[in-house]
């Protein structure tokens, strides 16, 4: 990801529940899934109301 370039920058980090992998997510809804963290989807270039400002898990 060193090479990626962000429309808006990273507001949040998740773990997965294993610890093998993260999400990262961005301002404006895209999502990074990274490790053993499994890519469940992204907002990524979608219209927002506002932007997104965390990320949690279950």
């Amino acid at each position: 990801m060193a090479t990626t370039v962000l429309a808006k920058p990273v507001v949040g980090i998740a773990a997965n529940s294993s610890g093998t992998g993260y999400w990262l997510a961005g301002a404006d809804g895209g999502v990074f899934a990274l490790g053993g963290a499994p890519f469940l989807g992204s907002l990524g270039r979608q219209p927002l109301n506002r932007p997104v400002f965390a990320i949690s898990t279950q």
